[in-house]
């Protein structure tokens, strides 16, 4: 075990500098690169990099090779490349090998090092994950179980994530046991089951880009593609427990309300990369669901907004998005009749996007603060009505049915 810092304390774990991989351990102390996020259904695995990592799906007995061979040469498993997963019941780590198999909901490490960073992404026909109907289950759509180990007398370490290809809330995650006596037997969450003596309520992801752990139960919600570790305590043993991740309720494509997680921070979440924050991802379709233009044009205008949030002490680029801005303000009046009607329609509807857009107090003050040093330019180009409205047709950023 060692003691890594965390959140401002000291959390232990197991230790993930592997000595019989002691050659990358080494490398990976004097590599600098950081992690980033390609999709929700792969990554980029930067050189030299350690990576915390589970499957978006029901691997079913694919291999590492079957994996991850159409990304990194399988010859040179072991070499320049390698995984290691984690045995909770043994407490130690285990290299599956490039014809071993990940299970479902299992984490593992995996790091490079070809001299490159590489994309690794699961297959194009990767199946979806394997879920449950459980009363315990806070979904109707089901829950993927994942199974917790336990030792006598002992904390045990698991590590795991969630198989689904979004963002899952982890107040809506639950834990169940066997124990008849326990209040965890028809279900509980995380932060009840923790009360109870039965885990710990963390759910310690390695953030490579930041070289710590962060909690994800405290930030809120689960990332696709993110491993992390959880501990069973010692009140758990003989008690079976196992962790249900939700499925999505939704069927119809949308990302899942990510809820008051989704105010964490200034960003929000966006689980499906899009550039669209999935709460208002969501309010644009439900709320405009006749009315593809419309949902393309406020959507257009969303992701405008999402980076006057993030650039918002940028002088520059505060006023090429306040300037954007005004163009998706006349795309949208495009689509709703570039007319007086039309013209107040997109007033209202700019009006709600924007109540649903900056509904935090952090969200109005970077709103605010672009808006102090960048003033968006109007210019006038002696335009008949005609060209105008030709033109406010092209600032739209996708094509018009």
């Amino acid at each position: 075990m060692t003691h890594i810092k965390g959140l401002g304390k000291s959390v232990g774990i197991p230790l993930f500098g592997i000595l019989t991989f002691i050659a990358l351990a080494a490398y990976l102390y004097s590599s600098k690169s950081t992690a980033q996020d390609a999709s929700n259904n792969s990554f980029i695995l930067n050189n030299g990099t350690w990576e915390q990592v589970v499957l978006p799906g029901n691997p079913g007995g694919s291999t590492v090779r079957s994996l991850f061979g159409d990304d990194l040469t399988a010859d040179d498993y072991g070499q320049t490349w390698i995984i290691y997963t984690f045995d909770g019941a043994a407490n130690s780590y285990a290299n599956p090998g490039i014809d071993g198999s990940i299970a479902q909901g299992q984490g593992f490490w995996m790091i490079q090092i070809t001299g490159s960073d590489v994309e690794i992404d699961v297959p194009v026909d990767f199946p979806g994950p394997l879920v449950f109907q459980n009363a315990a289950c806070s979904s109707p759509s089901g829950c993927a179980v994942l199974q917790l180990a336990t030792r006598d007398n002992n904390a045990t370490w698991n590590m795991l994530g969630s198989p689904f290809p979004n963002s899952i809330p982890t107040s809506d995650i639950r834990i169940v046991t066997n124990a008849t006596d326990s209040i965890c037997s028809s279900g509980c969450s995380l932060d009840e089951a923790s009360s109870q003596g039965l885990i710990g309520s963390e759910l310690w992801h390695y953030n490579s880009a930041a070289g710590q752990y962060d909690d994800k139960n405290a930030m809120g919600s689960t990332n696709p593609m993110q491993g992390f570790w959880m501990k069973t305590e010692n009140g758990s043993d003989g008690s079976d427990p196992a962790l249900l991740v939700p499925k999505a309720e939704d069927d119809d494509g949308l990302p899942p309300d990510p809820g008051e997680a989704g105010k964490a921070t200034l960003e929000g979440i966006d689980s499906d990369g899009d550039g669209v924050r999935d709460d208002v991802q969501r309010w644009i379709v439900l709320e405009n669901d006749n009315d593809l233009n419309l949902q393309n044009a406020l959507k257009q205008n969303a992701k405008t907004m999402s980076l006057l949030l993030i650039n918002s002490d940028d002088k520059e680029k505060s006023l090429l998005n306040m300037q954007n801005e005004i163009d998706d303000f006349e795309c949208l009046h495009y689509t709703l009749g570039y007319n007086r009607d039309g013209f107040h329609s997109a007033m209202d509807i700019d009006d709600e996007i924007e109540a649903i857009f900056y509904n935090t107090k952090d969200r109005v003050k970077a709103r605010l603060s672009a808006q102090k040093h960048a003033i968006a330019r109007v210019g006038s180009e002696n335009l008949s009505f005609e060209e105008t409205i030709q033109k406010a047709g092209t600032l739209c950023d996708f094509s018009l049915n």
